[in-house]
């Protein structure tokens, strides 16, 4: 007997959540034969292409989504997410204006929106849509995690006052990230590494351009960076500003003094 459009659909949700995707995609072909035009069966496949890199065969089918409904919100939305990773931000940020146009208290499309933004430089435009994502959901992580990272691409194009200002606002938010990592599901390992990549070069930044005030703000950095780092990560951090200062920098020793100073805090 054959299989019904919906238990094939089923199978195919199985192997997602097992993470065999190609499988998944066998499925969702097999409900295809019998229904072309299967909605569910259409979107699942998209995202399943999508986990595979396989991002324009995912565009097509988020397509043949939005022939039968051109206000499916998730299919707009998801096909906005494969546009970003085909490196079509402008094209992304469209699908989902016309995603926030039906549901605009959808927080993963003011989320994904803000992505696309911070891919154009557009950081201001991309903190106010991560901003409009934290208003549906406060403790949204990755939003306050984006938002505090555009924080430090925008605060590198600034005075150094507007600098030291932003990176300080962006570490509030770093924190409260942290607070949260016992919601992310590998409990924050990931997230020690993005924290440590995204704080080298804003770190340079200060110290090279900023004076004092650069230092100070500095400082703040190396101690919540030694809250949070293992010992390993810790140092190669330290090592990495180490070999990236210029020797010609005017405050070099004062950095290299505070680079020396022991952890104040008990690593986590």
């Amino acid at each position: 007997m054959n299989e019904s459009v919906g238990a094939l659909v089923s199978k195919g949700n199985s192997m997602v959540d097992r993470g065999e995707f190609e499988e998944a995609i066998k499925f969702y072909d097999q409900a295809l034969e019998i229904d072309p035009k299967d909605v569910v069966a259409l979107a699942n496949k998209g995202t399943a292409l999508d986990q595979l890199g396989k991002y324009r065969e995912a565009v097509e089918c988020f397509d043949k989504v939005l022939e039968i409904n051109k206000k499916d919100v998730e299919a707009l939305n998801n096909k906005g997410s494969s546009l970003i990773r085909l490196g079509k931000y402008s094209e992304a940020i469209k699908h989902f204006n016309d995603a926030l146009a039906v549901s605009p208290y959808n927080f993963v499309t003011h989320y994904n929106k803000g992505l696309a933004l911070g891919k154009l430089g557009k950081y201001g435009e991309a903190i106010k849509s991560y901003d409009e994502s934290l208003k549906i959901v406060p403790d949204y992580a990755i939003a306050i995690y984006s938002k505090a990272a555009t924080l430090l691409d925008l605060a590198s194009t600034l005075s150094c006052d507007e600098t030291v200002k932003k990176t300080e606002e962006a570490y509030k938010l770093f924190e409260t990230v942290w607070s949260l990592k016992d919601t992310i599901p590998d409990k924050g390992n990931q997230l020690k590494i993005s924290l440590s990549a995204s704080s080298a070069d804003i770190f340079l930044h200060l110290v090279e351009r900023c004076g004092s005030e650069g230092i100070r703000v500095a400082r703040k950095i190396k101690e919540f960076l030694c809250s949070i780092l293992d010992q390993k990560r810790y140092a190669d951090f330290i090592e990495e500003i180490q070999l990236s200062l210029p020797a010609d920098l005017k405050q070099y020793s004062e950095v290299i003094a505070l680079l020396d100073e022991p952890c104040p805090k008990s690593k986590k």
